[in-house]
């Protein structure tokens, strides 16, 4: 009876494991980080963070109060979440609270969705679940800021109908054998994970690397040569793709006797010079021919060659609210000691963003 009893408690959760190790006897066996769909995840004091060092490590314990339900243990906070029971709850922010005894503590229902992610709700003094747990009034906002202490609060829409209530798992720890797919990579290009370094390398899933559990941001790519590079990776069957495609040909300097030239084209309009500034125009006959020379791996100089001028910039930062382009702090010089840089940010197999470079 016993044996079934600890496999039932084990499995209850699909995709978590419940710890036996209570916090006062030890740590507890399973850690997770806790985010919702739209990225956001629990920090210690369970408000909004996306920032990995100020993600909290949660436990979970069974509850005989019903086989979906459970006590949530805050590992980073060294506390129970919990709430106050009360016979209905309407949505709210800075719902529930922390308590330093289990005895005290309330427990959720876990209900798993068709994703994989879960939706959880408190109960009510009856014992009714109730709305769901979510940063009511949205994530990152004057009602829940990122890093603050405004607990989590509840929402009466579900996780199929919220992305705010809907709710993924992630074990704390747990190494993952990644394989590497690099379609294409030029060879001076440098894939980064985890410290790793891959050079030059086409890799067509004959690569593993083991890690804890990757995104996208967690992967670095350094490619010139007018190639930029689209990374995805897929967390249901650990595969890490890099698709590397060449957009445009650099040209050597002002003077090469062969250059490629380029129009600048956004959604609805194509890029020229207009007095002192950049400009725009709808005509692509109008538009100005661009090249761009690699200063040195992966970082450019974009020179308009209708104005015989270097486009570069006065400040890194966002341009903030100017409207006018006279306003922006995007200029043009003849003067290459006074040009800077450019890089390239894949968007999609056609658009890249253009950043500063340096």
């Amino acid at each position: 009876m016993v044996a079934y009893l600890l496999t039932f408690a084990m499995n209850a959760i699909a995709g978590i494991v419940t710890s036996k190790t209570l916090p006062k006897v030890g740590t507890p066996e399973h850690r997770y980080t806790m985010a919702n769909a739209s990225g956001w995840f629990v920090n210690a004091t369970t408000s909004p963070t996306k920032q990995d060092a100020n993600k909290a490590q949660l436990a979970f314990y069974t509850s005989e109060k019903a086989t979906d339900a459970y006590y949530i243990y805050n590992v980073t906070a060294k506390k129970w979440v919990s709430y106050d029971l009360a016979a209905a709850y309407s949505a709210q922010t800075g719902f529930v609270k922390m308590t330093d005894e289990k005895a005290n503590a309330a427990v959720y229902k876990f209900t798993e969705l068709s994703s994989g992610a879960y939706e959880i709700q408190p109960y009510t003094a009856t014992g009714v679940a109730s709305i769901y747990l979510n940063w009511y009034k949205g994530a990152g906002t004057v009602d829940n800021p990122a890093d603050g202490n405004i607990t989590l609060g509840i929402w009466t829409d579900n996780g199929t109908r919220d992305a705010g209530s809907r709710w993924t798992f992630d074990e704390v720890g747990v190494e993952y054998e990644y394989t590497l797919f690099s379609d294409g990579m030029p060879n001076e290009a440098v894939v980064t994970i985890n410290g790793q370094e891959f050079r030059g390398l086409n890799a067509q899933g004959d690569t593993h690397i083991k890690s804890t559990k990757l995104e996208a941001a967690n992967v670095s790519v350094k490619v010139g040569g007018g190639y930029v590079a689209k990374v995805s990776v897929d967390n249901a069957n650990y595969q890490i793709d890099i698709k590397f495609i060449q957009l445009f040909t650099p040209t050597i300097n002002t003077d090469a006797e062969k250059q490629y030239p380029y129009v600048l084209h956004m959604p609805k309009a194509y890029i020229k010079k207009s007095g002192d500034n950049l400009a725009h125009t709808t005509n692509q006959g109008e538009a100005d021919k661009f090249i761009f020379i690699e200063k040195e791996y992966g970082f450019y100089y974009i020179y308009d060659k209708t104005a015989n001028s270097y486009v570069y910039y006065t400040t890194a930062q966002n341009g903030s609210n100017a409207k006018a382009t006279a306003n922006s702090n995007v200029k043009y010089t003849d003067n290459v000691a006074e040009a800077n840089t450019w890089q390239m940010l894949f968007l999609s197999e056609e658009t890249v963003a253009i950043l500063p470079g340096s």
